[in-house]
């Protein structure tokens, strides 16, 4: 990482961890290309439901803030690792086991979700 970009790198990763429909990113990659550019690469692992060209013009546009001008993005769609992991065994459990606390957690405080 270029050294005086790398405080911006590390505040531009934390606000796209918060970005809403962004389950996380990896392969995060940034390197100076040449005095004038500083490239990179980011895998963002996304929910199946989100519009994924409005998260990737956001992650666009944090990123170039902190001084990404040539910007490689990749999303993938919660569906598809899950069916890659979903190979692992497990899996699978653990999600539904998520979900259902996700929902009980709502019906514990008597709030309503619709």
């Amino acid at each position: 990482n270029p050294p005086e970009h790398e405080k911006d790198l590390n505040v531009a990763l934390e606000k796209i961890e918060k970005i809403e429909g962004v389950l996380s990113y990896r392969d995060a990659h940034f390197w100076r290309h040449s005095a004038s550019t500083v490239a990179g690469t980011i895998h963002l692992q996304l929910m199946s439901d989100v519009v994924e060209q409005r998260i990737i013009q956001q992650v666009t546009s944090i990123l170039k803030d902190a001084g990404v001008n040539n910007l490689s993005i990749q999303g993938e769609k919660e569906a598809f690792f899950q069916h890659m992991s979903g190979l692992s065994s497990g899996f699978q459990e653990v999600l539904a086991m998520t979900q259902q606390m996700e929902s009980m957690k709502y019906l514990n405080d008597g709030t309503c979700i619709m």
